[in-house]
């Protein structure tokens, strides 16, 4: 399963990790600069901007959490940003591999500028 959301406090983050204690479960931390976040927000569609405030507010609570293992998204790509967390997973996780969870970087795509990814 994949959650993609932000934890601005990390008993939020605690809290999730508790009610999924059941699973084996992996974090990882989506890192960019706020410029580059700033950047993302100003390509979507204007419906969808969130604004310089916004993103600066969001980047700056979020940036305090620092549980689990951080990804640079703004050297990577999407496909490279996937194969690494792949990788990393395949470390911790022999079971795990790009083939067992039907990962094609082929298919991974660079969202439209008018989606919310990439905050």
């Amino acid at each position: 399963m994949v959650f993609e959301w932000y934890f601005p406090e990390e008993h939020q983050l605690q809290k999730l990790r508790h009610g999924l204690s059941e699973f084996d479960c992996v974090i990882f931390n989506l890192k960019a600069p706020v410029e580059i976040c700033i950047q993302r927000d100003a390509k979507r569609h204007p419906a969808r901007r969130l604004g310089e405030a916004t993103i600066r507010d969001v980047h700056e609570r979020v940036s305090r959490t620092n549980v689990g293992t951080p990804v640079d998204t703004h050297k990577n790509d999407i496909p490279s940003a996937l194969m690494g967390m792949i990788a990393y997973l395949s470390a911790t996780q022999p079971q795990i591999s790009a083939r067992s969870v039907g990962l094609d970087t082929g298919k991974c795509f660079t969202p439209p500028p008018d989606s919310a990814a990439g905050l």
